[in-house]
C-alpha cells in the first residue's frame, strides 16, 4: 500500500529514514512510486527526484504544513492574554473589583484546550500542484514557530489549490480538534471550507498515534476517528 503521509530525515527530529530507503521499501512492496510529506520542508525534492530517475519510478512531491489556529484557541495568544491580565494584577492602580475580573478572565483562559498548531498534508498532482507547493512554502510567514517549522494561515493555502490533493492531517487536524472537543458543527463547518475549495482533491486521514494523555473532557483518540469516519461518510468525503 502507498504510503502518502511520510518523513524522512529532512523532518527535523521526527523520521530518521532516508530518501532512498523509503524509496526502496515502496518498491519491496511492489509500488511503482513513493511520497515524502515532510514536516514543514521541501529539502528532499531534489534528491527524491534523482532517486525515483535512477529507479524508474514516479516521486510525489508533498508537505506536511502548520497552520495558525483560531486565535480564541491560538495557544500563544492564549498565553499573551494570561500574561496581561497578571501584569496588570500586579499593578498598584488595580482595585480589588478588577483584580477579581482578571482571576475570572484568566480561570476561562485557563479551561481552554489551546493548541500550537493544526496541520494539513497537501501532495502535489501535477507541475501546477508543484508550483502549488512552492508557493504555499515561500509564503509561510506566520508568527508562531514549532521548532523552526513557521506556520502557514489556510489563506495561503486556499490561494495556492491549483494541482493540489489535500488530505485532512490526521490527528492534528483543525476538523479532529473540535471533534476531539465535542463540537461537531464546528468540525463539519471546518471540513466545508476545505472540501469548497479542494473538492473531489480533498480526503479525510486517519491514523493511530496511540496518544497516552487524553485531557479531561476530551474524546480520546480512537472515540475522535470513528466520530470522524461518521462525519466523512455522511458528506461524502473519501478517507
Amino acid at each position: 500500500m502507498l504510503h502518502l503521509h511520510t518523513h524522512s530525515v529532512y523532518s527535523y527530529k521526527k523520521s530518521i529514514a532516508k530518501i532512498e530507503d523509503i524509496c526502496n521499501e515502496s518498491i519491496k512492496q511492489g509500488e511503482k512510486s513513493f511520497c515524502i510529506t515532510d514536516y514543514g520542508s521541501l529539502k528532499s525534492f531534489i534528491k527524491a527526484f534523482s532517486y525515483a530517475a535512477e529507479n524508474d519510478v514516479k516521486f510525489i512531491p508533498g508537505c506536511e504544513f502548520l497552520i495558525k489556529p483560531d486565535e480564541s484557541i491560538f495557544s500563544k495568544s492564549i498565553d499573551e492574554k494570561i500574561n496581561f491580565y497578571k501584569k496588570e494584577m500586579r499593578l498598584k492602580r488595580t482595585t480589588n473589583e478588577m483584580y477579581a475580573e482578571y482571576e475570572k478572565e484568566i480561570e476561562k483562559l485557563e479551561k481552554i484546550n489551546a493548541v500550537d498548531n493544526h496541520s494539513v498534508i497537501l501532495l502535489a498532482k501535477n507541475e501546477d500542484g508543484f508550483k502549488s507547493l512552492v508557493n504555499i512554502f515561500n509564503n509561510t510567514k506566520e508568527e508562531g514557530v514549532e521548532e523552526g517549522v513557521p506556520l502557514t494561515s489556510k489563506e495561503t493555502i486556499f490561494k495556492n489549490s491549483d494541482g493540489i490533493i489535500c488530505l485532512s492531517g490526521g490527528i492534528k487536524s483543525e476538523a479532529l480538534y473540535w471533534i476531539r472537543n465535542n463540537d461537531e458543527k464546528r468540525a463539519i463547518e471546518c471540513l466545508l471550507e476545505w472540501k469548497n475549495v479542494f473538492k473531489d482533491n480533498f480526503y479525510s486521514e486517519i491514523e493511530y498515534q496511540e496518544m497516552n494523555r487524553n485531557p479531561e473532557g476530551l474524546l480520546t483518540e480512537i472515540e475522535a476517528f470513528n466520530k470522524f469516519i461518521e462525519i466523512s461518510n455522511h458528506m461524502n468525503i473519501p478517507l
